[in-house]
């Protein structure tokens, strides 16, 4: 852990390096590139209004998530336990992703409202969809004889997934899950851009059109580490669900800290 903070450290430092031999080398105007020191002053003069805005988009976030998981793992069990409604859920499900998320923004808001509700439909719509498939293809390659073994002593649907089958599906879950973890931030601050009264997302706009653009900055590193502790927190509890990998998980720590 003391190896991996101080590469975190140094990867950061590096980051601020070339950030401001940028500024230097272009001579650009604080109001079109500050300079380091601009934002990290932002971050400490700004922090009660960062840590406002922040709390409203982690709320987002985090509903985001949990219910994109929670539907993702409702749906690609339902597609794979009741074949008949593959047909038609799963062209339906294709056709959510293929709209522009743009376009649907607007409605979320005249449909949900300028408040949460319309930004965590959006961050959902955006990240379930990883999860539906995984769960679905994750199922499917769920081990015959652990299958085999549950039939032959007549065990239900419900204790045969969630005791057997899930558990199993675990190593093609786990991505889908890292993913999902990524995409609702993203999906949280395009609802935010379009229509809100708080918010990071709304701060980014409000900064960019008063021309902060060290807050605007500052906004960005903090949804930056938010997204870097939720997906911290996914990997985590994804371990602690999967106590027999984890000497798979320990060989992939070591392959990237060397």
């Amino acid at each position: 852990m003391l190896h991996s903070s101080t590469r975190v450290v140094g990867v950061f430092t590096s980051l601020l390096i070339l950030w401001q031999f940028a500024v230097w080398i272009t001579d650009s105007p604080p109001y079109l590139l500050p300079p380091p020191r601009l934002v990290l002053l932002s971050f400490y003069s700004d922090s009660a209004l960062l840590y406002r805005h922040a709390l409203v988009t982690g709320a987002e976030i985090v509903a985001a998530y949990c219910i994109a998981v929670m539907l993702g793992l409702f749906i690609g069990t339902l597609l794979y336990s009741v074949r008949s409604l593959r047909t038609l859920l799963l062209p339906a499900l294709l056709v959510s992703q293929i709209l522009p998320i743009f376009a649907l923004a607007p409605l979320f808001v005249l449909w949900f409202g300028y408040g949460a509700a319309s930004k965590i439909v959006m961050a959902v719509l955006v990240c379930f969809f990883p999860v539906v498939l995984a769960v679905y293809e994750g199922l499917r390659q769920s081990p015959r004889p652990y299958v085999d073994f549950a039939a032959s002593v007549n065990t239900p649907f419900w204790p045969l997934l969630w005791r057997v089958l899930l558990p199993a599906a675990l190593p093609i879950l786990t991505p889908a899950f890292k993913l999902a973890a990524v995409f609702a931030p993203l999906g949280a601050i395009l609802g935010e851009w379009v229509g809100a009264e708080a918010g990071l997302g709304y701060l980014m706009l409000q900064a960019s059109g008063r021309l902060r653009i060290d807050l605007l900055f500052s906004a960005i590193g903090c949804l930056a580490l938010m997204t870097l502790g939720l997906y911290a927190l996914v990997c985590l509890a994804l371990k602690r669900l999967q106590p027999w990998r984890m000497d798979i998980f320990i060989t992939e720590q070591r392959s990237y800290l060397s």
